[in-house]
């Protein structure tokens, strides 16, 4: 049981989980506060957004693709990595926060009109623990594995280039 539970908990997961749970309990708050003081869904769930937004890059090209950063600096140089990451990130991010633009206004609509007011504080909840982290991590998950196939084959053609050239 030990070791299932200690393969499960690897580096990467660990890391979007810390940085999740960071992001959602600011941008939730922020949220809440922001629909007391009357403002629409969407600009509470547009600042919400911009409050995580920092929290997300940081954790994510920093700590759960740490490696894949270090490997791109070596294999790209510093900046030329940095804009590969801004990139690999900003996709994922930019895929959830589209869905959660899309989503997210929705539920609080429907949550004001069918319940009490506070229930809408769970409209982000369900994006932020849902299908948000979801199309993150796998987006994320993707490209890292992608990364390490094209280290791979980079490696096998150095091997290769160095059996020939010897």
């Amino acid at each position: 049981m030990r070791t299932w539970i200690i393969n499960r908990l690897h580096r990467r997961r660990i890391a979007f989980a810390v940085t999740g749970t960071i992001a959602v309990t600011l941008s939730t708050s922020v949220f809440t506060f922001a629909l007391i003081a009357g403002a629409s869904p969407h600009a509470a769930t547009m600042l919400r957004l911009l409050i995580s937004l920092p929290i997300f890059y940081i954790g994510y090209s920093r700590y759960m693709l740490g490696p894949t950063l270090r490997a791109d600096r070596a294999a790209l140089g510093r900046s030329a990595a940095e804009l590969q990451m801004l990139a690999r990130v900003g996709l994922a991010i930019g895929v959830a926060t589209g869905l959660k633009l899309a989503i997210e206004p929705l539920l609080v609509t429907m949550f004001v009109q069918h319940f009490e007011s506070p229930t809408a504080a769970l409209a982000p909840l369900i994006g932020d623990f849902g299908y948000g982290p979801i199309a993150t991590y796998l987006i994320l998950g993707a490209m890292a594995r992608n990364i390490r196939s094209a280290a791979n084959t980079r490696s096998a053609d150095v091997s290769t280039f160095g059996a020939v050239a010897r």
